[in-house]
């Protein structure tokens, strides 16, 4: 029996249903539709499924031409489209790049990072009654102060009056709290002990970077407590220091540890044991500190970079600084 098909108003090929003796032979199979996964009529330009239960491609069509003359791609049963697997497009030159390569925008393995200081006051730039800080957060009063134009630009300290003091701490110096001091200092005159740098508590200061004079060292100096005549513990540097010679001094206290740590020109020259730190909550000073409730010790000499950072350096941050 012979069955007309109109498509699109167009007469297609004259279909004939098999007669029922030739039902036991084998029809072609259906394809299936792109857009709707439905069956379709064998006479669909599509690539027919050579099995019916699978989605596999047929071996006769090659990766490259697995896509409707529409430029569709082929659908699973499921609807999903049927993606080729894409080649490898990277190059020799990315595939070859060992495990530790540096990734962009980030420093290499291995490397050294320095943390941000907790503030900075750089003394030769400043200028007006009271000096700017690198935050905006613990501006400085000069005192008696000079100028100088070594080391890029400096300041002078008389020895006797000068200073350069903040309203308030910077520093935490309570127990179990770690920090780094460091400066550029000139020092011109050992006749007498001279600090760079310190903290006010009520009797004394809460540390102490300095030239110690009684033993002619550089010293990064604490005492056990803020009580009057209290005794004092120094990490001392190997060597004597040298008049009228810039050098860079670090103070690291590692509460981790408990150790004072003082680091001369970038090389650790003095450590030693401190279990007794104390809140220092007065001034930030630079050129004096504070002994049994009186201002002492006044820097002869040049300072100058002055930095703080509210962790323990390690060696090799110092030598970055």
């Amino acid at each position: 029996m012979g069955v007309s098909l109109v498509v699109n108003g167009t007469p297609q090929h004259d279909l004939s249903l098999a007669e029922p003796q030739d039902m036991g032979k084998q029809t072609p199979p259906h394809t299936r539709d792109v857009t709707s996964g439905r069956p379709a009529p064998s006479t669909s330009p599509l690539v027919p499924l050579t099995d019916p239960a699978s989605d596999a491609w047929p071996a006769a069509v090659p990766a490259t031409t697995r896509s409707s003359p529409a430029g569709t791609p082929f659908v699973s049963r499921t609807g999903q489209p049927l993606v080729p697997e894409q080649p490898d497009t990277g190059t020799a030159a990315t595939r070859a790049q060992p495990p530790n390569a540096p990734t962009p925008g980030r420093p290499p393995v291995g490397s050294v990072t320095t943390p941000r200081p907790l503030d900075t006051w750089p003394l030769g730039s400043a200028s007006g009654l009271q000096w700017s800080d690198s935050t905006g957060a613990h501006p400085s009063v000069p005192i008696d102060i000079g100028s100088c134009s070594s080391h890029g630009g400096c300041r002078t300290f008389n020895g006797k009056s000068s200073k350069v003091y903040t309203h308030g701490p910077v520093l935490n110096t309570a127990a179990r709290h770690s920090f780094t001091v460091s400066a550029w200092v000139h020092l011109t005159n050992g006749d007498h002990t001279a600090t760079i740098l310190s903290q006010d508590a009520v009797q004394n200061s809460g540390f102490y970077l300095q030239y110690y004079q009684p033993s002619h060292r550089w010293a990064f100096s604490w005492v056990v407590s803020d009580v009057k005549n209290a005794p004092g513990v120094r990490a001392l540097s190997a060597g004597a220091p040298r008049l009228n010679t810039w050098t860079h001094l670090v103070g690291v206290y590692d509460a981790s540890d408990g150790q004072l740590r003082l680091f001369v020109n970038g090389n650790e020259t003095g450590m030693t044991h401190y279990a007794s730190a104390f809140a220092a909550t007065g001034d930030f000073e630079i050129g004096r500190a504070k002994f049994n409730n009186e201002q002492v010790d006044y820097f002869p000499g040049d300072i100058n970079d002055v930095k703080v950072f509210s962790s323990a350096l390690s060696a090799a941050q110092v030598k970055k600084l």
